[in-house]
């Protein structure tokens, strides 16, 4: 009966002392993934949530044990579902993504920052059909068109090394049916690039430098193999009702503003139209659509 009595308060003693070590132990393995968590609702602009990161994330791991916090964005090591995190690149490099070289890094969200890849050739117009020897889809003079999805609602071309916005079926700014005006006012892709660089409070896909492309920066996404949308597949894939920018990629067949002005009448300011690579210009009171690019 004795030893009954001693095994039963080991028991009762062994209980309060394990819950306490499971909470020490979750302190020290998760106040990484408490402060990423921190900084991520911060960056989003909702405002310093810290206790309830804190609450949340300590809940989980008492449950489910430290581990829960070993892999998270923000943590300094690649994990699933990332592409990098902070210097852990994963083993990738400039060159592994079809650059020349460079300095590859990282956003803040795990996803390449391709921004100081040194770019590759000119972009082929990406014609492969041959209608006579000698001509654009029998020589394919160029540099191939590349193109890489960086996850958060961007594409970067590997042969500029500019970073498109990804167009969705989403009600909201990146909506593919949108349309602009180019005379600055309300309702203009002036207004609309300001709502862009203001997004979540640090900008669109983490950054707040997004601008409109000019001319030759836009027909250079134009693949002239395709029309209708005259794009290639990265630039038109999934786009299904609701779709969002990390989910599909979508591209009206229809003109899409550039920012430069037609030097023979300022009051007209050249498009690209999506439908079949042409190019034009219109006056800047017609409402088209837009697409933002950031990077060199």
């Amino acid at each position: 009966m004795r030893l009954v009595m001693m095994l039963l308060v080991l028991i009762v003693l062994a209980g309060p002392a394990h819950a306490i070590s499971r909470k020490k132990q979750c302190l020290q393995a998760c106040g990484g993934l408490i402060a990423a968590c921190a900084r991520d609702v911060v960056d989003r602009g909702l405002g310093t949530l810290q206790d309830p990161c804190r609450r949340a994330v300590l809940q989980r791991c008492k449950r489910e044990g430290p581990t829960v916090c070993d892999a998270f964005c923000g943590n300094g090591a690649v994990g699933a579902g990332e592409s990098c995190d902070g210097t852990d690149l994963g083993g990738r490099s400039c060159a592994s993504l079809g650059f020349l070289g460079g300095t590859l890094g990282c956003t803040a969200g795990c996803t390449f920052d391709t921004t100081a890849c040194v770019v590759g050739a000119f972009p082929a117009t990406g014609q492969t059909t041959s209608v006579t020897p000698g001509d654009d889809g029998a020589l394919r003079r160029g540099g191939t068109l590349r193109y890489t999805d960086n996850g958060d609602g961007t594409i970067t071309d590997a042969n500029t090394g500019l970073v498109w916005e990804k167009k969705s079926s989403e009600s909201g700014p990146h909506f593919h049916d949108n349309h602009f005006v180019w005379a600055p006012g309300a309702g203009s892709v002036w207004e609309w690039i300001t709502i862009v660089n203001a997004e979540n409070g640090s900008g669109f896909a983490g950054h707040s430098d997004w601008r409109i492309p000019n001319l030759r920066e836009l027909q250079s996404l134009v693949d002239y193999e395709n029309s209708g949308p005259a794009v290639a597949g990265e630039l038109d894939t999934g786009c299904t009702p609701g779709c969002t920018v990390t989910t599909c990629s979508c591209t009206e067949a229809a003109p899409v503003w550039t920012s430069t002005t037609f030097a023979a009448d300022p009051a007209l300011a050249w498009f690209v139209d999506f439908a079949n690579g042409f190019a034009g210009n219109d006056v800047k009171s017609a409402p088209w659509h837009v697409r933002a690019v950031r990077g060199p």
